[in-house]
């Protein structure tokens, strides 16, 4: 499948090695990320009930 502007998604994070500081930012930018992205951002893993359409990962 593929992603179109309409569709609703979710954004699911985390950081290796595991920490807190991601977590800060994200908290601290919760506002910008959603008016940004227009989905709500939850921690990884995905939920068992969720469909994965796009999966990446950056180092």
């Amino acid at each position: 499948g593929h992603l179109v502007p309409s569709d609703e998604i979710t954004v699911y994070y985390s950081s290796q090695p595991a920490g807190e500081y991601l977590d800060k930012v994200i908290q601290a930018h919760t506002d910008f990320i959603f008016a940004t992205t227009k989905a709500p951002l939850k921690p990884y893993p995905v939920a068992k009930n969720a469909s994965v359409i796009v999966q990446e990962k950056t180092q």
